[in-house]
């Protein structure tokens, strides 16, 4: 059981998850967390370097202290290595193709990753979106495309904004598509659903 107040435990319960975000999804709260937790792991090597080991109570605290403090500046300095690292998961370009059968559309799209081609399909069952928020599945896989007629195709962006919103920005040879999405449900590493619109 929490001891904080209630009030506290909601300031906490916000401060965490906005940490992430901010850690995730903006570089400029990155680089300076990295920079702040950087200066502090400096000083806690020098401030352990230069305490005499003794048996006296004062120095153990002091190196206690400064050895807490550099773990914890070592978590965090990792922790912002792995959201730069995810960078290259939250923030794509690549080439697509726009596929058609009736009113199902897919966008095949390609992108180099890792020196690998990932490929994946963001599928529409009832039309292409517009204003209003439709349904859409995304399928990080190869499928089958048969039956489908190729109606556009160039280049495209990718770019999560947060843990559950993002953007497509495909520019076509025909037409662009400027989507944005909310994620849903993630069912599975391979397939997410989503609700889109165009802006």
């Amino acid at each position: 059981m929490s001891t904080l107040s209630p009030k506290l435990q909601k300031m906490a319960d916000k401060a965490v998850p906005d940490f992430n975000r901010k850690m995730f999804f903006s570089k400029k709260f990155r680089d300076g967390t990295r920079r702040s937790f950087t200066d502090i792991r400096e000083s806690m090597l020098k401030i352990i370097e230069n305490t005499p080991i003794t048996n006296t109570i004062k120095d153990a605290h002091e190196r206690l202290l400064a050895e807490s403090f550099l773990d914890l500046a070592l978590k965090y300095i990792e922790l912002c290595d792995k959201a730069d690292n995810a960078q290259k998961f939250y923030n794509q370009r690549g080439k697509f193709v726009l596929l058609q059968k009736g009113r199902k559309y897919i966008f095949n799209i390609k992108t180099l990753r890792d020196k690998k081609i990932r490929e994946g399909n963001l599928k529409f069952q009832s039309g292409l979106p517009g204003r209003r928020f439709v349904h859409a599945v995304l399928q990080k896989e190869v499928i089958s495309h048969e039956g489908y007629a190729k109606i556009d195709s160039g280049r495209y962006h990718f770019k999560q904004l947060s843990f559950k919103k993002g953007y497509y920005r495909f520019w076509g040879k025909n037409k662009k598509y400027f989507i944005d999405f909310v994620m849903e449900k993630v069912k599975s590493e391979k397939l997410i659903k989503l609700k889109c619109r165009v802006v």
